[in-house]
């Protein structure tokens, strides 16, 4: 569902006509009820309202970071009858919480027309009374009221968890130039992040449920979307859901294996009749006498010389959109090395190294792209493999290697070559990534952000635009501020200008995504350094970045012969996550003065988690001291 409350239609609102969703509501089974509403990456309330210079009021003087709000626009149609038509300002995302449950497409729908009649007697009256009521309580009212009855509305009866299959992402891209979407869930801690890369015009992502290391039956947690690097967009979701498909609909996707009565291979159902699809979506290759001459286990890696006719296949083949993949019996390690020393390793999605039945791993292969198996074609030198093969999956098209020269020319390998066919790859390539992650955590968050790589760079911002975002920052933040203290322009500029004070910015990327700049500290520079100002942005809060921070400080004060940073901490209502980030790092309560308290952080330890980040810094930050200068 969405927040439609505060929609207005843009004033382009036709774009390319009725636009037809890829996704049939009749395949799902049920979807995880979202509710997405309008939020500010860098939301500070109420303070923000007053100080940001990006506060742009809605009828309920809260802030629009959507420029129409979320607009239901009938040109669309996906899980309701419209598409979600957002208009992104700076800072804005999309947020739901993950507090309710499943739904049937036809429950979901259902409870939106209920909210729609709604807010059509709410929204009037409360205009009716906003001389008297200027801030709408009574749309408050009812917002509070809607998330209530919603959770009533889809809790699971006994608290039994729904499965789902995937999170689906379908989009129209307004836009002319492409851009990237940024998915976080936040469970306790950071759950998954992941950027979608969108093209102009429709778009469909599927991510595995199992990928995103969430559970949906805690009834807690948040999910949010929004453009990277702040890119103002206009964009028209018409699927953004957890979904489950019908028994039927999950059939068509995997053909399902059921093992024979007397313990033999499995065989597919309907494997009589099964036919190949018209079209090839994947080759499977084995690697023995195919990819490369020689067998691996006897000959060793030196003779295993490459088939160049292979090769120039798989290329072909990526080049028009048609994936690669593997299926080999082998020594996984010593093949996956040799397929890297050949520079193929990114060739191949999802590859199966074993030496189980191939016909096994080419189910398992087919599930793990969630395409259909019928799609698959085959190649393997060995007439037992082809045969294994060709009896237990007949929809799939079975090739010798003496076959790699003629197949680009026969019809089922016939698709346009498109400038996007090797994105197609690199999609996959990313979700085998995610997958690896995913299965070896065992819960330990740290390695989970290091996985990451989140890298920090530190700078003096000294041009407008470094100036502009640092001061934003000082403006809005109230959760991760030190000071709280908010600077003019003129009084920031004398800060940067102040030769006995290192100001520095930094900005942040990860192999997902990038942060933009995030962060900005002050250390008045004396006999004993005092950490004056310390600004994060929420969307790096609680991934160690704070811990990089201090580790790379900490070394850069030490080599100026500095023992001791001291940081002056004021309280508010709102700022306590950070005294808990600094007690994290190391900084330790040392009394109180001028009505801050006191930190200390010795320069002599490790800084805890110090690592797990990396972070760099300016070549050169302040003139080191004159010798026998005072410390």
């Amino acid at each position: 569902m969405w927040e439609t409350d505060w929609d207005a239609p843009p004033p382009d609102l036709r774009l390319s006509g009725p636009v037809t969703s890829r996704i049939d509501p009749d395949t799902i089974e049920l979807a995880y009820l979202l509710f997405w509403m309008e939020h500010c990456i860098e939301c500070a309330i109420p303070d923000c309202y007053s100080v940001c210079p990006l506060y742009v009021a809605r009828r309920d003087h809260k802030c629009a970071r959507l420029r129409y709000g979320i607009h239901a626009n009938r040109e669309f149609r996906g899980l309701h009858d419209f598409g979600a038509d957002v208009h992104f300002r700076r800072w804005g995302k999309l947020e739901s919480k993950l507090s309710y449950g499943p739904a049937t497409p036809a429950r979901a729908r259902e409870l939106r027309a209920r909210d729609t009649r709604a807010l059509a007697l709410v929204n009037p009256v409360a205009a009716a009374l906003e001389g008297v009521n200027p801030k709408r309580r009574l749309n408050g009212a009812y917002t509070l009221l809607r998330d209530r009855s919603l959770a009533a509305a889809t809790r699971v009866r006994g608290g039994a968890a729904r499965a789902y299959d995937e999170f689906v992402i379908e989009v129209f891209h307004a836009g002319d130039a492409p851009v990237s979407l940024i998915v976080e869930i936040h469970q306790d801690r950071l759950r998954y992040r992941e950027s979608f890369p969108l093209a102009p015009g429709p778009n469909l992502h599927r991510v595995p449920f199992a990928a995103m290391d969430v559970d949906l039956s805690r009834g807690e947690g948040r999910i949010l979307v929004h453009p990277e690097n702040d890119a103002e967009v206009r964009l028209v979701f018409t699927w953004l859901d957890f979904v489950r498909y019908t028994p039927a609909a999950r059939r068509a996707r995997v053909a399902p294996a059921r093992p024979a009565a007397n313990g033999a291979a499995p065989v597919t159902d309907g494997a009589a009749d099964a036919m190949p699809a018209a079209k090839v979506k994947c080759v499977a290759w084995d690697l023995d006498h195919t990819l490369w001459r020689g067998i691996l286990v006897e000959d060793g890696a030196d003779a295993c010389v490459v088939n160049p006719a292979a090769v120039e296949l798989v290329h072909r083949l990526d080049e028009r959109g048609i994936l690669n993949t593997i299926v080999s019996k082998n020594d996984h390690g010593p093949a996956w090395a040799h397929i890297q020393a050949l520079g193929l390793d990114q060739m191949f999605v999802s590859p199966a190294i074993n030496w189980g039945r191939k016909s096994e791993n080419l189910r398992q292969v087919a599930e793990e792209l969630n395409i259909n198996i019928d799609t698959f074609a085959f190649i393997d030198d060995s007439p037992f493999e082809r045969s294994e093969v060709q009896s237990e999956l007949p929809q799939v098209r079975v090739f010798s290697d003496v076959d790699i020269a003629s197949l680009l020319g026969r019809p089922e390998f016939d698709v346009p070559v498109t400038a996007d066919g090797s994105k197609r790859r690199l999609t996959y390539l990313v979700e085998d990534r995610r997958k690896e992650i995913a299965a070896s955590f065992g819960g330990n968050y740290d390695d989970f952000l290091r996985s990451c790589e989140i890298h920090a760079e530190l700078f003096p911002p000294l041009d407008a635009k470094s100036k502009k975002r640092a001061l934003e920052l000082i403006q809005r933040s109230n959760q991760l501020n030190l000071s709280t203290r908010r600077y003019t322009e003129a009084e920031f500029e004398a800060l940067l200008a102040d030769p006995n004070v290192l100001s520095l910015a930094w900005r942040c990327h990860d192999r997902y995504g990038d942060y933009g700049t995030v962060g900005f500290l002050s250390i008045a520079l004396g006999e004993t350094p005092v950490l004056q100002d310390l600004v994060i942005s929420c969307r790096v809060a609680r991934k160690k970045v704070e811990n990089g921070l201090f580790h790379w400080i900490a070394g850069e004060l030490r080599a100026r012969g500095h023992t001791l940073l001291r940081g002056m901490y004021r309280a508010t209502s709102r700022n306590g996550v950070l005294l808990d980030a600094l007690r994290d790092v190391g900084f330790a309560e040392a009394g109180e003065q001028d009505g801050a308290r006191l930190l200390e952080l010795p320069l002599d330890r490790d800084v805890p988690g110090g690592t797990i980040v990396d972070v760099t810094g300016p070549a050169t930050t302040t003139p080191a001291p004159e010798a026998g200068a005072a410390r």
